[in-house]
């Protein structure tokens, strides 16, 4: 049998390397080997969830779904305007279709989620047909992935957000992942986010704003928000050397978020945890959070500069630039409420989602009552979800809550459609109530049985 050392050693490397090149101790070169030796650990941390199945066509798509995990935390990686990850996922659905039905499948709850992304596609089809002439504001598109340089806009935007939200719950309804599938997901997501977050340390951002692999400061602070939350998740749920791997991506979070700037990933994360603390009313999981709150005002009494010079810090602070860019985007936000007046059940087009840094306001001019409906469809299974499986697997508890607290601070953000959300919707969002019920690591709690 395999000993576990190797990966342990794997682990520290990485967690060493990535304080020593934070601190200016290496340099920054090495943080390739940071990236190596994670590589390496996310294959070490799957060997004890592999079966006889891992060579057919499922564990193929599976590990081809691994590497498309790992390039939606790192959205920047791309060919031309073509998305790594849109090839990965690509990959995966031709596999997927081609293989032999001979393969063990998971029973997944798909309906009510596929039912919210049509109406949202539906929407802004519709929407389209409704673009007013002559926008008064410019127009900033949410709908990231792969562009289609040879349709119009309009068509171009439809297509690319039926293949991130729709497409991606087909995908997953294609490939139905078991328990260790989504262990696999989450492992390799966090390794994307990792990477991320040591491509951050080598940077010299533009106003201090750390980029990362995603190329925009408010998308790394999302996805580091989100790793925060993979890492607590894996932490939860596994032992030994997995466990040291959830802290790793957990600190690499943690990290991205404050060298961000983006304020949001700051209210992700605060609402996210709150989340797991009043739904699971897990002793574990409060023990844990009390944990880390201690060490958080240890740093901060021991090094108070720890988080008031970082960028995030700097713009909660109300810095020039967070105020200059506030004053922006109140003014494009009013003028959103403007063409919300006339174009509120019609929607305006897909291509207006992103205009107002504003979720919930960008789906009522785009995509109108329509696709309004399809979003408050989305956030209810959410929150059903979260409930139902927040005595079921951590892992799915975790993932859940980041999603909500993604979604508490959607009034202020823009980028919703990406793969690093969808995919995590689709893998996760879709878990049946039975693997709530019957998951072997359940959350332990104090509360008597009735």
């Amino acid at each position: 049998m395999r000993t576990p050392r190797l990966g342990i050693g794997l682990l520290l490397v990485g967690f060493g390397l990535v304080v020593a090149v934070a601190t200016g101790r290496a340099p920054t070169w090495s943080a390739l080997v940071a990236v190596g030796a994670l590589l390496v650990a996310v294959v070490r941390i799957r060997e004890r969830d592999r079966q006889p199945q891992h060579r057919t066509q499922l564990g193929v798509a599976t590990r081809v779904m691994q590497a498309g995990a790992f390039l939606a935390a790192t959205p920047s990686l791309e060919i031309g305007r073509l998305r790594l990850a849109d090839v990965a996922f690509g990959g995966a659905a031709l596999i997927l279709v081609l293989r032999r039905r001979s393969d063990p499948k998971d029973v997944i709850e798909i309906r009510p989620l596929l039912v919210a992304a049509a109406l949202l596609v539906t929407g802004g089809a519709i929407g389209g047909f409704f673009k007013p002439q002559g926008s008064e504001f410019s127009v900033l598109t949410s709908l990231q992935g792969s562009h289609f340089r040879f349709l119009s806009a309009g068509v171009s935007d439809v297509i690319r957000f039926t293949l991130g939200a729709p497409g991606m719950l087909l995908l997953v309804w294609l490939w139905r992942p078991q328990e260790r599938h989504r262990r696999a997901i989450a492992a390799a997501y966090g390794a994307g986010a990792v990477v991320s977050v040591l491509k951050s340390l080598a940077e010299h951002p533009l106003g201090g704003r750390a980029l990362g692999l995603t190329g925009h400061p408010v998308a790394f602070g999302v996805t580091s928000a989100s790793a925060v939350f993979i890492g607590l998740g894996l932490m939860l749920e596994s032992s030994g050397y997995r466990r040291l791997y959830g802290a790793l991506v957990m600190v690499a979070g943690v990290q991205g978020v404050f060298s961000s700037g983006t304020r949001a990933a700051v209210l992700i994360v605060a609402t996210g945890l709150l989340y797991m603390l009043l739904v699971t009313r897990s002793t574990r999981v409060a023990g844990t959070f009390a944990a880390a709150a201690l060490v958080a005002i240890a740093i901060t009494l021991v090094a108070p500069s720890v988080f008031q010079d970082s960028a995030t810090g700097r713009r909660i602070a109300g810095e020039s630039g967070a105020v200059v860019s506030d004053t922006g985007r109140r003014s494009v936000r009013e003028k959103s409420f403007e063409l919300a007046r006339t174009h509120g059940v019609t929607g305006a087009g897909l291509e207006y989602m992103a205009s107002p840094h504003n979720i919930p306001l960008g789906i009522i001019i785009s995509t109108g009552a329509i696709g309004f409906s399809g979003f408050v469809v989305l956030i209810a299974w959410l929150v059903r979800s979260h409930v139902v499986h927040a005595r079921g697997s951590p892992l799915t508890s975790a993932v859940l809550a980041w999603i909500l607290g993604f979604y508490s601070a959607s009034w202020v953000l823009s980028a919703g459609w990406d793969r690093f959300l969808w995919i995590q919707i689709a893998v996760f969002g879709t878990v049946a109530v039975r693997r709530a019920v019957d998951h072997p690591r359940r959350f332990t709690t104090d509360l008597p049985a009735h």
